[in-house]
């Protein structure tokens, strides 16, 4: 997967797209959340070749062999994991708000606004678990079957 490399000094030893600051999880989950693989790729602006790369390492867990690996992608699981996450609901005050569909929680100490329940702060604080979006893509976009490593 050459296409896919480890430097300390970008994205924090993540695994990313070669030449460029797009970490695995980056490309893994924008082809997840859009509704067009054209679209994700031209945004991006990478080939459907480095998205597969990206989709296979990502789905295959190839981080957790990566001998260069020196922090998992940020908004993984495995980062929150690795980054010895920390979260606490008892710091968050909960504000319903009538006019809205959705609550507002706001730290104690004033410091974050969060738009949502302190339950959805929680899942988004948390992370993703990256592979099972990776292998959501291969189904979505059965043209992100593997390439050649």
């Amino acid at each position: 997967m050459s296409s896919i490399v480890i430097d300390k000094n970008i994205s924090s030893g993540s695994p990313t797209i070669k030449d460029r600051r797009l970490t695995v999880f980056n490309v893994v989950s924008k082809i997840y959340y859009e509704s067009n693989l054209q679209i994700a790729l031209e945004d991006y602006e990478i080939s459907l070749e480095t998205a597969t790369n990206a989709v296979d390492y990502c789905s295959s867990l190839s981080c957790q062999e990566d001998k260069e690996l020196i922090k998992f992608c940020s908004g993984c699981i495995l980062r929150t994991l690795q980054d010895g996450w920390n979260f606490n609901k008892n710091d968050y005050t909960e504000i319903l708000c009538n006019n809205f569909s959705d609550n507002i929680s706001i730290s104690k100490d004033g410091n974050q606004i969060f738009l949502g329940s302190i339950q959805q702060l929680e899942d988004n604080d948390f992370g993703k678990i990256g592979w099972l979006l990776a292998e959501e893509d291969k189904i979505k976009y059965p043209e992100l079957g593997s390439v050649s490593k």
